[in-house]
């Protein structure tokens, strides 16, 4: 597991041009990455960097340790618009780059993703497509449905299940499957200006991606 010092250098490898709106700092007791671990099962400390218009205009930068493919650090940098549509409707579009950090031959695993999502009150429909997966080749779709329940004033409750499909099967599978789903339940707590996370995640890959409860700690600051 990487040092905090470590994550939050790979933040400020490219300084924003505008001030930071939020600053949040993440503990897990993994990382899984729709579903499969990037941390061999292990700790994972995250930083994220965001800043916002109120035109809707967004960009930031996200950072984490990682143990996997010969890597250390990976990191996206991501920029979007959002907006509201109608009443209780918005749309989100956006692109992603995600670049890792660690051996040499790491930043051949550097990709880029488009994103768009839609969304209803508390429910949310994304979809992602990147045309070189981990720097593959392979074209590869995400799609999305989350639901975030209220709770309480301090209590959420979140929804969400994924499938993972790749479009080249001869350059990036899993467990010689195209395709595969993950699910996740995760209970959310405010304590004190500090969020609690417990949940359950699994996929229907036989080991890749076996069955695991995440636990978390994240706080977030404002400027």
């Amino acid at each position: 597991m990487r040092s905090l010092f470590a994550v939050m250098c790979v933040l400020g490898i490219q300084p924003f041009s505008a001030v930071a709106t939020t600053l949040a700092l993440n503990g897990y007791n993994d990382y899984p990455f729709n579903g499969i671990s990037l941390t061999q099962n292990n700790p994972a400390l995250q930083g994220v960097l965001d800043w916002n218009k109120d035109t809707g205009v967004y960009r930031g930068r996200w950072a984490g340790s990682m143990e996997h493919f010969d890597t250390d650090v990976a990191t996206d940098i991501y920029a979007g618009f959002s907006q509201a549509i109608a009443s209780n409707w918005s749309f989100d579009v956006g692109v992603a780059k995600y670049s890792y950090w660690g051996a040499a031959s790491s930043e051949t695993l550097d990709y880029t993703e488009t994103l768009a999502a839609l969304s209803y009150r508390e429910t949310k429909l994304t979809t992602g497509y990147a045309w070189d997966y981990f720097g593959t080749g392979a074209g590869h779709f995400v799609v999305k449905l989350a639901q975030n329940v209220p709770l309480t004033d301090n209590a959420s409750l979140y929804l969400a299940v994924d499938r993972s499909q790749s479009l080249n099967k001869d350059k990036w599978s899993w467990e010689d499957s195209n395709n595969y789903i993950h699910w996740e339940i995760t209970g959310n707590y405010d304590l004190r200006g500090f969020n609690l996370s417990a949940g359950v995640h699994n996929t229907t890959l036989s080991s890749y991606g076996d069955t695991r409860l995440l636990f978390g700690l994240s706080k977030t600051f404002s400027f």
